[in-house]
Protein backbone atom coordinates (compact mmCIF):
# COMPACT_ATOMS: atom_id res chain seq x y z
CA UNK A 1 0.00 0.00 0.00
CA UNK A 2 1.34 3.21 -0.80
CA UNK A 3 2.00 5.81 1.89
CA UNK A 4 0.23 9.54 1.22
CA UNK A 5 2.62 12.52 1.54
CA UNK A 6 0.74 13.14 4.78
CA UNK A 7 1.11 10.02 6.48
CA UNK A 8 4.57 10.00 5.39
CA UNK A 9 5.41 12.96 7.08
CA UNK A 10 3.35 12.24 10.20
CA UNK A 11 5.84 8.61 9.97
CA UNK A 12 8.57 10.52 9.66
CA UNK A 13 7.68 12.42 12.95
CA UNK A 14 7.13 9.62 14.97
CA UNK A 15 10.47 8.51 14.14
CA UNK A 16 12.35 11.58 14.29
CA UNK A 17 10.45 11.83 18.28
CA UNK A 18 11.42 8.19 18.77
CA UNK A 19 15.28 8.95 17.79
CA UNK A 20 14.87 12.01 20.21
CA UNK A 21 13.70 10.15 22.64
CA UNK A 22 15.96 7.37 22.69
CA UNK A 23 19.03 10.29 23.15
CA UNK A 24 17.68 11.19 26.41
CA UNK A 25 19.28 9.51 29.28
CA UNK A 26 17.95 9.24 32.59
CA UNK A 27 20.42 10.67 35.45
CA UNK A 28 20.37 11.64 38.91
CA UNK A 29 21.20 15.41 40.18
CA UNK A 30 21.84 15.84 43.79
CA UNK A 31 19.97 18.59 43.78
CA UNK A 32 17.01 18.28 41.49
CA UNK A 33 16.88 14.17 41.46
CA UNK A 34 16.06 12.71 38.26
CA UNK A 35 16.15 14.09 35.10
CA UNK A 36 16.13 12.82 31.43
CA UNK A 37 19.57 14.26 29.53
CA UNK A 38 21.64 14.45 26.77
CA UNK A 39 25.40 12.90 26.62
CA UNK A 40 28.09 15.24 25.49
CA UNK A 41 30.99 14.29 23.62
CA UNK A 42 33.10 13.83 27.07
CA UNK A 43 30.45 11.76 28.55
CA UNK A 44 28.66 14.17 30.86
CA UNK A 45 24.59 14.51 31.47
CA UNK A 46 23.85 17.59 32.90
CA UNK A 47 21.11 18.57 34.59
CA UNK A 48 18.80 20.76 33.00
CA UNK A 49 17.62 22.96 36.22
CA UNK A 50 21.83 23.67 37.41
CA UNK A 51 22.14 24.82 33.37
CA UNK A 52 19.31 27.17 33.94
CA UNK A 53 20.49 28.33 37.01
CA UNK A 54 24.57 28.45 36.07
CA UNK A 55 23.61 30.78 32.90
CA UNK A 56 21.26 33.22 35.54
CA UNK A 57 24.90 33.22 37.74
CA UNK A 58 26.82 33.99 34.45
CA UNK A 59 24.14 36.27 33.13
CA UNK A 60 24.76 38.23 36.11
CA UNK A 61 28.62 38.07 36.89
CA UNK A 62 29.11 39.13 33.71
CA UNK A 63 26.11 41.69 32.82
CA UNK A 64 25.59 39.52 29.75
CA UNK A 65 22.12 39.76 28.59
CA UNK A 66 19.85 35.96 29.29
CA UNK A 67 19.05 35.77 26.17
CA UNK A 68 23.12 35.82 24.59
CA UNK A 69 24.41 34.08 27.41
CA UNK A 70 24.90 30.66 25.33
CA UNK A 71 25.02 31.85 22.27
CA UNK A 72 27.69 30.71 20.30
CA UNK A 73 28.69 30.69 16.02
CA UNK A 74 26.15 27.62 15.87
CA UNK A 75 23.26 29.57 16.33
CA UNK A 76 24.37 32.35 13.93
CA UNK A 77 22.04 32.40 10.86
CA UNK A 78 24.83 32.67 7.76
CA UNK A 79 22.64 32.77 4.12
CA UNK A 80 25.04 35.27 2.52
CA UNK A 81 28.85 36.04 1.73
CA UNK A 82 29.22 39.11 4.15
CA UNK A 83 27.50 36.99 6.95
CA UNK A 84 30.65 33.88 6.80
CA UNK A 85 32.89 37.16 6.82
CA UNK A 86 31.03 38.24 10.16
CA UNK A 87 30.91 34.99 11.55
CA UNK A 88 34.48 33.92 10.44
CA UNK A 89 36.07 37.14 11.74
CA UNK A 90 34.50 37.01 15.21
CA UNK A 91 35.88 33.17 15.13
CA UNK A 92 39.50 34.14 14.31
CA UNK A 93 39.54 36.79 16.92
CA UNK A 94 38.26 34.69 19.86
CA UNK A 95 39.88 31.67 19.14
CA UNK A 96 43.44 33.65 18.64
CA UNK A 97 42.10 35.86 21.83
CA UNK A 98 45.46 35.81 23.78
CA UNK A 99 47.11 37.44 20.86
CA UNK A 100 44.50 40.48 21.10
CA UNK A 101 45.25 40.44 24.59
CA UNK A 102 49.00 40.95 24.17
CA UNK A 103 48.19 43.83 21.92
CA UNK A 104 44.96 45.22 23.34
CA UNK A 105 43.50 44.41 19.54
CA UNK A 106 39.90 45.51 20.07
CA UNK A 107 36.86 45.30 17.53
CA UNK A 108 34.25 47.69 16.12
CA UNK A 109 30.49 46.38 15.03
CA UNK A 110 28.70 48.43 12.86
CA UNK A 111 25.45 47.81 11.40
CA UNK A 112 21.45 48.13 11.53
CA UNK A 113 19.27 46.27 14.34
CA UNK A 114 18.69 42.68 14.02
CA UNK A 115 21.71 41.97 12.26
CA UNK A 116 23.76 39.98 15.00
CA UNK A 117 26.02 42.18 16.50
CA UNK A 118 25.31 41.11 19.86
CA UNK A 119 24.82 37.93 19.06
CA UNK A 120 28.58 37.34 17.64
CA UNK A 121 30.12 39.83 20.01
CA UNK A 122 28.57 37.36 23.38
CA UNK A 123 29.87 34.51 21.22
CA UNK A 124 32.87 35.89 21.66
CA UNK A 125 32.81 36.21 25.22
CA UNK A 126 31.01 33.22 25.69
CA UNK A 127 33.91 31.22 24.09
CA UNK A 128 36.75 32.83 25.59
CA UNK A 129 35.01 32.80 29.00
CA UNK A 130 35.02 29.37 28.61
CA UNK A 131 38.83 29.05 28.34
CA UNK A 132 38.45 30.86 31.41
CA UNK A 133 39.00 34.87 30.26
CA UNK A 134 37.11 37.40 32.49
CA UNK A 135 34.51 39.06 30.38
CA UNK A 136 31.78 42.38 30.97
CA UNK A 137 28.77 43.26 28.99
CA UNK A 138 26.96 46.71 29.19
CA UNK A 139 25.33 49.10 27.18
CA UNK A 140 27.26 52.42 27.24
CA UNK A 141 24.17 53.75 28.55
CA UNK A 142 24.61 51.99 31.77
CA UNK A 143 28.13 52.19 31.80
CA UNK A 144 28.26 56.23 31.18
CA UNK A 145 25.53 56.19 34.07
CA UNK A 146 27.07 54.72 36.60
CA UNK A 147 29.94 56.10 36.46
CA UNK A 148 27.79 59.67 36.40
CA UNK A 149 26.18 58.49 39.56
CA UNK A 150 29.24 58.25 41.45
CA UNK A 151 29.14 61.99 41.33
CA UNK A 152 26.32 62.46 43.81
CA UNK A 153 26.41 62.88 47.40
CA UNK A 154 24.61 60.00 48.39
CA UNK A 155 26.69 57.60 45.99
CA UNK A 156 28.37 54.41 48.29
CA UNK A 157 31.16 54.09 45.55
CA UNK A 158 33.84 55.84 44.54
CA UNK A 159 34.38 56.89 40.52
CA UNK A 160 37.59 55.63 40.67
CA UNK A 161 35.80 51.83 41.95
CA UNK A 162 33.28 51.79 39.35
CA UNK A 163 35.88 52.40 36.40
CA UNK A 164 37.84 49.60 38.21
CA UNK A 165 35.19 47.38 37.18
CA UNK A 166 35.63 48.54 33.41
CA UNK A 167 39.21 47.88 33.62
CA UNK A 168 39.49 44.67 35.27
CA UNK A 169 38.08 42.12 32.32
CA UNK A 170 40.00 40.67 29.79
CA UNK A 171 37.38 41.96 27.39
CA UNK A 172 34.69 44.53 27.35
CA UNK A 173 31.82 44.62 25.36
CA UNK A 174 29.93 48.29 25.13
CA UNK A 175 27.01 47.95 23.13
CA UNK A 176 24.40 50.17 22.01
CA UNK A 177 26.87 53.03 21.02
CA UNK A 178 25.05 56.50 20.17
CA UNK A 179 21.78 55.74 22.33
CA UNK A 180 23.74 57.24 25.13
CA UNK A 181 22.53 60.81 26.29
CA UNK A 182 25.43 62.02 23.64
CA UNK A 183 26.66 65.37 26.09
CA UNK A 184 30.60 66.32 26.01
CA UNK A 185 30.05 65.08 29.79
CA UNK A 186 29.32 61.27 28.27
CA UNK A 187 31.87 61.30 25.78
CA UNK A 188 34.45 62.15 28.63
CA UNK A 189 33.71 59.56 30.38
CA UNK A 190 33.32 57.26 27.65
CA UNK A 191 36.43 58.09 26.58
CA UNK A 192 38.01 57.42 30.63
CA UNK A 193 36.58 53.87 30.02
CA UNK A 194 38.11 53.31 26.75
CA UNK A 195 41.48 54.85 27.67
CA UNK A 196 41.82 53.24 30.51
CA UNK A 197 41.26 49.94 28.99
CA UNK A 198 44.00 51.16 26.29
CA UNK A 199 46.96 51.93 28.73
CA UNK A 200 46.14 48.76 30.69
CA UNK A 201 46.50 46.89 27.28
CA UNK A 202 42.93 45.39 27.19
CA UNK A 203 40.75 44.46 24.69
CA UNK A 204 37.43 46.46 23.85
CA UNK A 205 34.71 45.61 21.40
CA UNK A 206 32.27 48.17 20.41
CA UNK A 207 29.00 47.73 18.72
CA UNK A 208 26.83 50.39 16.89
CA UNK A 209 23.70 51.04 14.96
CA UNK A 210 25.76 54.15 13.89
CA UNK A 211 27.43 55.06 10.71
CA UNK A 212 31.48 55.30 10.87
CA UNK A 213 31.33 58.86 10.80
CA UNK A 214 28.20 58.93 13.24
CA UNK A 215 30.67 56.10 15.74
CA UNK A 216 32.94 58.88 16.01
CA UNK A 217 31.17 62.06 16.55
CA UNK A 218 29.06 59.59 19.28
CA UNK A 219 31.87 58.36 21.21
CA UNK A 220 34.92 61.42 20.37
CA UNK A 221 38.18 61.78 18.33
CA UNK A 222 40.12 60.78 21.14
CA UNK A 223 37.83 57.38 21.82
CA UNK A 224 38.13 56.79 18.11
CA UNK A 225 41.41 56.80 17.71
CA UNK A 226 42.09 54.33 20.51
CA UNK A 227 39.73 52.32 18.94
CA UNK A 228 41.60 51.96 15.58
CA UNK A 229 45.00 51.49 16.69
CA UNK A 230 45.12 48.01 16.66
CA UNK A 231 41.36 47.56 16.49
CA UNK A 232 39.61 45.97 13.29
CA UNK A 233 35.95 47.58 11.58
CA UNK A 234 32.99 44.45 10.79
CA UNK A 235 30.32 46.36 8.67
CA UNK A 236 26.73 44.31 9.36
CA UNK A 237 25.70 45.64 5.94
CA UNK A 238 22.28 43.27 5.48
CA UNK A 239 18.90 43.64 6.81
CA UNK A 240 17.83 42.54 10.29
CA UNK A 241 17.22 38.76 11.24
CA UNK A 242 14.42 39.66 12.48
CA UNK A 243 12.37 40.80 9.53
Amino acid sequence: MKMTMQEAGVQSQKISGQEESARLIPAECLLHGTFLGHQSQDGRIECPKCAANKAKRDALETGIPFRFIAKSWNDFVTSRAEHETALNTAKGYAENFDEALQEGAGLVFLGKVGTGKTHLACAIANHIRANGRKVLYSTVRHAVGSIKNTWSRDSHVSEAEVLGKFFAPDLLILDEVGVQFGSEADRIVLYDIIDGRYGRVRPTIIASNLSLDGLQRAIGLRSMDRMREKGQLILFNWKSHRQ
